[in-house]
């Protein structure tokens, strides 16, 4: 648990963007927006950073005086990240510190400006089996199609976003070399070499549900159903389709408490993520090397 002023809270928010900052405190960007709200602290409106970056004329509205005392003090619970060691709390942070003085302004012109998007640029030929793959797929009954195997990147997409997902591996590929990271074919699929640890991803697209409608055929196989006791209905709670919304996933760490997952928000396409999701990268990296150190200590004693 942390406990801050209002003051200090709002000196932070407009020092330091949300996501970082979130990211500090073990919770994520809207945990924080939310806990901000709640304690009447103004926070950057979007597009605030690229602005300020870029020189352009910016507000900052002052910290309004509050009535209720109790807003006061700021208490914010931290997840599984704040039991990690150092070593891995600080790897994100490093990496993104990395990023932005070697890479910028270029890495994110490549991973965030609309002029950049429609910049075509030269696919690895690492990615070639991921593109036989996903292409021969056929889209399954909800409208997804999917493609795994040696050397190919788990993907599983509705067929008019696989250009998309493979501009966005080419990038997130590109970025990751400015940082000497490889990409490596393996049995299972695909992994980022991060500092002599494979961590292993995919991409795939988040589901749309709706709750199903039972058609008259499921509505009368549950009637049948219920003369031999059965109480379960026979058709699925929910229906799924493509919603067009990517995200890149981790497949590393399951327990760790680490971020995994990086889709598309309303506020923030997953282009513009890349470097935030190679900065986890980094941090599942050190996480996977501690956890052998560990280990290896132990065999030791």
């Amino acid at each position: 648990m942390h406990t801050v002023s209002r003051e200090e809270l709002y000196i932070q928010v407009w020092s330091t963007p949300m996501m970082r900052l979130a990211s500090e405190y073990g919770i994520t960007g809207t945990a924080l927006k939310k806990t901000c709200t709640r304690h009447q602290i103004p926070t950057p409106p979007l597009g605030y950073w690229a602005k300020l970056e870029h020189g352009k004329s910016v507000t900052k509205p002052d910290l309004p005086k509050s009535a209720d005392p109790r807003l006061d003090q700021v208490r914010i619970a931290g997840c599984l990240t704040q039991r990690l060691p150092k070593s891995v709390q600080s790897a994100r942070d490093k990496a993104r510190r990395s990023l932005d003085e070697r890479t910028a302004p270029a890495a994110r012109a490549q991973s965030g400006s609309a002029a950049a998007a429609e910049l075509a640029l030269p696919e690895p030929k690492i990615l070639a089996a991921t593109r036989r793959a996903i292409s021969k797929a056929r889209a399954d009954e909800d409208g997804f199609a999917s493609a795994r195997g040696h050397g190919i990147v788990p993907l599983r997409i509705a067929p008019v976003s696989i250009e998309r997902a493979l501009s966005i591996l080419c990038r997130f590929l590109a970025l990751a070399d400015t940082q000497g990271h490889e990409p490596r074919a393996t049995a299972k699929g695909f992994e980022l070499v991060v500092d002599g640890e494979g961590i292993a991803f995919g991409l795939e697209e988040q589901p749309q549900k709706t709750l199903h409608q039972p058609t008259a055929a499921e509505l009368n196989r549950r009637e049948e159903r219920a003369r031999w006791g059965s109480s379960t209905n026979p058709w699925p709670k929910y229906d799924q389709a493509p919603s067009g919304r990517l995200a890149i996933v981790i497949d590393a760490n399951a327990y760790s408490g680490i971020r995994r997952t990086y889709s598309d928000r309303k506020a923030q396409t997953l282009e513009r993520m890349l470097p935030d999701v190679l900065a986890g990268f980094a941090e599942h990296a050190a996480f996977a090397k501690e956890r052998r150190r560990e280990h290896e200590e132990r065999a030791r004693a």
